[in-house]
């Protein structure tokens, strides 16, 4: 199921994961706490996980939020989104991969044109 493609000498290997991610946020009192978020993965380049933090918040300051069609939790009838901001952590900064959490192929074909947009040179 995964591809890979040749970029610019990189091998990117495409990827289709759910996994958690120790994630800084502030409390309402201003105090900052490390939380798991879950991050969908898309992309892995060797050590590299390139991917995108998913979230229940309909706001968050400075970010912009894309609601997604369907929440990648079964178990989950609440809205879920995406931050519109593509990320990358070293694979061993993330936890264990999630089988039964699955992204909608219409989102994942979004994030994958964010990639693109973002990463191609203006």
């Amino acid at each position: 199921m995964c591809k890979e493609t040749k970029t610019n000498n990189k091998s990117l290997i495409r990827k289709r994961e759910i996994r958690f991610h120790p994630t800084e946020t502030k409390t309402r009192n201003g105090k900052r706490k490390i939380s798991d978020h879950p991050t969908f993965i898309f992309l892995q380049n060797g050590d590299i996980f390139i991917y995108v933090q998913i979230t229940h918040s309909k706001n968050i300051r400075g970010k912009i939020l894309i609601k997604m069609r369907k929440n990648p939790n079964p178990k989950d009838i609440k809205d879920s989104y995406y931050i519109e901001e593509i990320l990358e952590d070293n694979l061993v900064n993330f936890g264990k991969k999630h089988d039964k959490w699955i992204v909608d192929e219409q989102d994942e074909s979004d994030i994958r044109k964010l990639y693109e947009k973002k990463k191609s040179p203006r």
